[in-house]
Parts: structure tokens; sequence; C-alpha cells
């Protein structure tokens, strides 16, 4: 399919900008600038400023220019401190100046007070600092935060309901990774959909296009160095989506080492039984999250290459592990009597106690005493109703006749997550990091992945992301410095049977099913087909994943460069981004066919009860796929912006920005699945 051309202008200091709904070009360094001037407030030019990350030790050296500002760029978020120093002045030190995932943080003006060089004035930075030098609305989130406040399902995606205009209705609580593993569900922000958020970890892209979770982003929450969110009139380096844009940073390593351990637990013990599982005599379900976890980071050290390595590399490592049963919701079921699967339907009854009348598709006429005669019974339809299982809750005083059947059950699932990160600093103008994590979750159970939720056939579904971020950043000069970034994930999924005999109990052959198909060729395993029963209260179905089984995944990868030149009262930053991304999510398609069992008036077969429809072999309708084609596709994605920070008095910033972005439609494998493809788009041919 041909590639389209969008091109985006956008003016940072305007609410109303254009965004390309697939692209992502962004960095989540931050800068600090500031003046340095005299006790009159007249500025000191050729002042040596110097700034030290205060876990790692980095310096970077700048001079301040004629009007006596400076500014660093392209700074990992952390804690810095700011040395100043002029022949005949006191020398200035601040500490605590911390810098967050794209902030811009102005220290204003550093008085140097005269005095000899060797005597230090050090001032510590206290409290939230204004930030002047940004015309960004954003929200964070700190370390200390996410350290302090408990979060039950350890989720970091959790935090972010304590944000002004977070909707946290759909942010899951129970466990990270979200309801069966595949993604942390991101909130409405602003009340924009959760779709047109934009999310990342250490500037990886979290989320899939077109989907609102988090796929790729499950991290520990002691591996969280701070969250922050972007809400509007961000620069024009981010993008991606008209909404809010969500920056994951990780801790990295210091000169010391640091560690912890952690281990928590719930279990069902601790918790009253649900309301309606009392009324229904039903136990309490086992409800049991078992968290083991630990972090470790600090200098690395390597035999025989002493403190060389020792005070330039860095490493950082997280671990967490979920051993997890998540009970579900109780179920409540109309399954088939014995006395109906054998054609007796003289006990069955409304929700008002008054007998169905089983009508006689033949002659129009109920059949007599409401007994279908066994030579009417379709053994393919009887093969089906003996699926179910056999009612276990028959008292109609309690369920009114809404229901005969009570099915509760808790989901297995294990989570495992590891991160790793490496900081190494080659020499004053070369330093990399290197940001490893892998991420597994299982879910085992009846309904997991939309199966249906009694006992028919439990599944297995797994989930794994695996992720990288290679980040270089080099300094040229004081006043031009570059920032390459190489990242990437790899997702994958699959549902399968959870043992032998729960595939077993789908076979054609294995429920004495003989009826055909009109493509037995794309159902090489002979599963029965879908089947619903609509009209019978709490009506069950027979439903299973159409891509069963299902292997597939997602590939993404990503280039980043950005160059940032400091050219007196204008700060420019010029960049490019670009994606690849591979989606395959495995076969799709009704490959086994699928009935409608449910009432229609319009059906002259009509029996008037759905589960005597199935028995006689009266159905609504039949749909089966001619094919089970793949669901599989790629896209390419191109984003460069250019934009111009220009200070033009001491009192007055102005932004800039213009970017651009092309992309290419998602090509489809094999030209078996339909999209929307604009530019084959006719007016003149639509209704």
């Amino acid at each position: 399919m041909t590639g389209r051309l969008r091109c985006m202008l956008e003016v940072i200091s305007l609410p109303l900008v254009l965004y390309s709904s697939l692209l992502m070009a962004q960095t989540f360094s931050g800068s600090v600038s500031g003046t340095v001037v005299d006790g009159s407030g007249a500025a000191i030019p050729g002042s040596t400023v110097t700034l030290v990350n205060e876990k790692t030790g980095e310096p970077r050296t700048a001079a301040t220019t004629e009007s006596g500002d400076f500014i660093f760029t392209a700074l990992q978020p952390g804690v810095y401190t700011i040395k100043v120093q002029r022949e005949g002045f006191r020398s200035f030190q601040r500490t605590a100046n911390v810098v967050t995932s794209g902030d811009r943080l102005s220290l204003g003006k550093l008085e140097l007070a005269v005095g000899a060089r060797a005597e230090f004035v050090t001032v510590t930075a206290q409290g939230a600092t204004v930030a002047t030098g940004s015309s960004d609305n954003s929200a964070l989130l700190t370390s200390k935060q996410v350290e302090m406040i408990g979060v039950r399902g350890r989720d970091v995606v959790s935090l972010l309901a304590l944000l002004p205009g977070v909707d946290p209705g759909s942010i899951s609580t129970e466990a990270p990774g979200g309801a069966i593993g595949y993604g942390s569900s991101i909130p409405q922000i602003q009340g924009n959909r959760s779709t047109w958020n934009s999310i990342s970890l250490d500037g990886l892209i979290g989320t899939n296009p077109g989907v609102g979770n988090a796929l790729g982003s499950s991290v520990s929450l002691d591996a969280v160095s701070e969250v922050k969110v972007l809400l509007n009139t961000y620069q024009a380096e981010y993008g991606r989506n008209i909404g809010a844009t969500i920056n994951i940073v990780t801790k990295s390593g210091s000169q010391e080492f640091h560690g912890a351990g952690f281990w928590y637990k719930r279990h069902e013990m601790f918790n009253a039984n649900n309301f309606f599982n009392n009324q229904s005599g039903i136990k309490k379900p086992p409800y049991r999250y078992t968290t083991l976890g630990g972090t470790l980071g600090g200098p690395l050290y390597l035999p025989g290459l002493g403190n060389r390595v020792k005070q330039k590399t860095f490493f950082f490592y997280s671990l967490e592990h979920w051993e997890s049963q998540a009970p579900q919701p109780l179920q409540r079921w109309t399954m088939p009597t014995e006395l109906e699967r054998a054609g007796n339907f003289s006990q069955t009854l409304d929700v008002n106690n008054r007998l169905i009348a089983i009508r006689d598709s033949l002659s129009g006429q109920p059949f007599p005493d409401n007994l279908v005669p066994p030579t009417r019974i379709d053994r393919n339809g009887r093969a089906l109703l003996g699926i179910f299982p056999l009612p276990n809750a028959p008292d109609r005083q309690t369920s009114k006749g809404n229901y005969n059947y009570l099915f509760q059950e808790s989901y297995d699932m294990p989570r495992t997550q590891h991160l790793l990160r490496l900081d190494h600093r080659f020499s004053d103008t070369d330093a990399v990091y290197l940001r490893l994590s892998r991420w597994a979750s299982d879910a085992t159970g009846y309904g997991v992945n939309g199966s249906s939720p009694w006992p028919l056939f439990a599944t297995i579904y797994q989930y794994t992301d695996t992720g990288l971020v290679l980040n270089h950043t080099r300094i040229f000069s004081p006043r031009v410095v570059n920032e390459f970034s190489l990242s990437g994930h790899r997702s994958t999924e699959s549902i399968s049977a959870r043992a032998i005999a729960d595939q077993e109990r789908l076979l054609r052959s294995n429920i004495g099913m003989d009826l055909g198909q009109f493509h037995p060729e794309i159902n090489p395993l002979n599963l029965i087909p879908r089947a619903s029963f609509a009209g019978v209260p709490s009506a069950p179905s027979i439903i299973y994943d159409k891509r069963f089984p299902l292997r597939g995944g997602d590939t993404f990868i990503t280039l980043t460069d950005g160059l940032t030149v400091n050219a007196g009262t204008h700060l420019i930053k010029a960049g490019i981004y670009l994606e690849s991304a591979l989606w395959q999510r495995g076969n799709n398609g009704t490959y086994m066919g699928e009935f409608a069992f449910g009432r229609d008036v319009n059906n002259p077969l009509d029996t008037t009860f759905p589960f005597s429809n199935a028995l006689l072999g009266a159905f609504t309708s039949y749909s089966e796929s001619t094919s089970w084609p793949r669901q599989k596709g790629s896209m390419w994605a191109c984003d460069w912006f250019v934009q111009d920070t220009w200070k033009a008095t001491r009192n007055l910033t102005v932004d800039v920005g213009f970017r651009f972005g092309w992309y290419t439609w998602w090509k489809k494998a094999d030209g078996q699945i339909a999209a929307f493809a604009l530019d084959r788009y006719s007016p003149s041919n639509g209704p």
C-alpha cells in the first residue's frame, strides 16, 4: 500500500496543534540554565560554571556569555550541584537542584559576592521551583512520592490517579500488567480518550498504536525514579498523540551501593466473603498475591581495571516476582437441565413460573405435554447441549428463575519483571547508558481472554515483553550537544490449552458431533462450533478465542537523534525520529463455525425456546469463515523537527517550533485483511 505524506506545523505557544496518531519523536532529558551576576545585578561574563551529578559525580563545565548566561542541555533526570567560580569573587555552590524528565530548570540569578576565589558560599535548593524556563503544562511524581505512597497493585500507572484531571476508573489496582498481564490500562487524562495518550519508559515507546494499554511498560515501583506527565503546550520534540505524554524514568546506579528487598502478601483469610457469595452459599474464592523482589545499585567494579571503571560505570538491577490467584466475579448461568437434554420440557418455566410451550416447527402447534419425540431430536444439537454442566443451583426461590448454575474461579497469574540499567562515562564528552528489561506473565483459567467463563475450556494466555534502550550523549563543545537513542521492544503472546483434556473437550468427535463444515480444511483440529442462546435468562454461550491456538508478537524499533546548539540568546534544537513497527497477532476468523439458537419470531422453525431450538436443529443463523487469514502488518514512520528557545530579554522567553511527519499506512500481509485506505476512498462512491 502506498505511503501518504503527512506534514504538521506545530507552534509550541499555541494550544491548538496537529499531531500524527502514529508518530513519536521525543527525548526525556532536561536542561539547567541561569545567569551569573554581581551584587549590583550586573552580568559577570567568563565565569566558570560546573554542573555535577550528585549520584555519579559526573561533571559538566561551561562558561558564561557576555550577558552572564549559561545553559547545560541533554541532562539525564537527577539531582545536580551547580558551582560558579570567577577571579575576584567568592565561589558559589548550590546543591539539590532537581532536573526532571523534559525539564528546563531555570536557576535565575546566581549572585557572586566579592572575595577570594577559595571562599565558598553554599546554598541548598529547597521547595518546588517555578518553571520560568518552560511554557508547558506538566505534572510530576517524584522518586520520594513513588517510594512513600502505598499502592496495592504496585503498578506505576496507578499513581497517575493522584494527579489532577485524571480519571482513575480504568486503572487496574490489583497487580501490574492489567487484568491478564499484557499491559496496564492508561487512564483518561483531562477528558481525552486513553488511546490519545502516549507513554514511554526511558524514552522507549510503550503504547501500541490504537490501543490504550501501556504495553511493555510494566516496571517495579522500586525501579522508578520519576513519572512526568506533559499535559499540553509542550515543545516540538514531543508528540505522537493529541493527549498527554507520560514519561517514566528508571533509577540508575550511584557512587555508593544501595539495595533493598521486599516481600508482600495478600490472602483471602483477611477478607470478608462477598455478599452474593454468602447469599448463594459459595465460600470465598482464593485471593492470593505474593510479591517478592529487590533492587541493587552502585558502582561497577571489574577486577584488573580498578577504580577507573568503578568511578565511571554504574549499574542498577531490579527484580519483582508475583504469584497470584485472582478471583473472578461469581457467575450465574441457566444451563439446560437433564430433562431438557432428553427432550422433556414439561418443567421448563419462565421467570414468572409459567410453562414455556415448546412449538413443533412442522405443525406450528405445541408438542403434547411439552415432550419432544426422540425421533425429532437432532443428534448434533443434543451433543452441543451435552457440553454444558448440569445445574447446581436449582432453588428457584432464591434464583427467581434467572439462573440455575453458579460458578466462580480464580485465575493463576504468575508475573515476573527484570530490569537492568548500566551507565558508563567514556570521557568528559561521551556518556552512554543501556537499559534492558524483561516482563513475563501467565493467566490460566476458564474465562481467560474471552473464553466461556464456566467449565468448558481452560486456557493459558502467556505474554512476554523484552525491551532495550541504548542512549549516547556526545558533548562536542559547551555549546553543542548531541543525543542519540536506539530502542525497541519485542512482545509475544500465545493462547494454548491448559491441558490435553481441556482441548479434547472441544473436539467434535469426542462429544458425538458429526456435523460437517463448508471449509473443514481450515479447522484441522476439528473443533466444535461456537454457539449462542439468546433468550434464555443468563444464557451461557460456547465461546473460545477465534485465534486459538495463537502464536503472535509485535516488534517496535525506534531511532532518535537530536542536536542542541546554544547560540547566545537562542537555544536551537533539531532532531529526527524513525520507527519500524511489525504487528503479528496470529490467524483470526470463525474457522470453527458459529451458530445462533436464540429466539426469533421471524424464523418459521423457531420453537420458542433456545435450548429446544438447538435440540431440534433449528438455528437462527450460522456463520463460517472461508479462510483463516493471518493478522500481520507493518508500517514505517519518520518525524523531524526544529525548535528555537529565544531569550529575548531576561524576563521574556519565546518558544517557536516546527514538526513534520511522514508515515505509511499499515501494510497487511498477503492482502487478506481489510483496512481503510484514505488514498483509495472516492467521495463520489459514497452512499
